[in-house]
């Protein structure tokens, strides 16, 4: 069965909700369990269509991919993290006196 813009969009925002609801598996929030149960995501779309569209869910041409000149994990996606990051440069130009907690960076000391 084909996809349409809603639906794409509709699983945009259950995969933004997984980042609030964290649970450890994506089974988890289909789940009937009365001890884990999260309803919102079974009302919205099944579970098996869900991973149907993550496994396919991608951003790039597959006929224009070269091996040697992109990497490959990133690829499907690199359309999307790179108009996220222009979107984000345009929003905020750090200025000169910036500050940068220690607890974002690896130390061993």
């Amino acid at each position: 069965m084909d996809t349409n813009p809603i639906e794409t969009k509709t699983l945009i925002g259950l995969l933004i909700l997984q980042g609030i609801v964290q649970k450890p598996e994506n089974g988890m929030y289909f789940s009937k369990r009365e001890s884990i149960v999260t309803p919102y995501f079974s009302q919205i779309m099944t579970e098996k269509r869900f991973h149907l569209l993550i496994k396919f869910l991608h951003f790039a041409d597959n006929s224009k991919f070269d091996p040697d000149q992109h990497h490959k994990k990133l690829y499907k996606i690199q359309p999307i993290l790179d108009h996220l990051k222009s979107k984000f440069s345009s929003v905020y130009t750090p200025e000169r006196n910036i500050c940068v907690d220690e607890s974002l960076l690896l130390w061993k000391g």
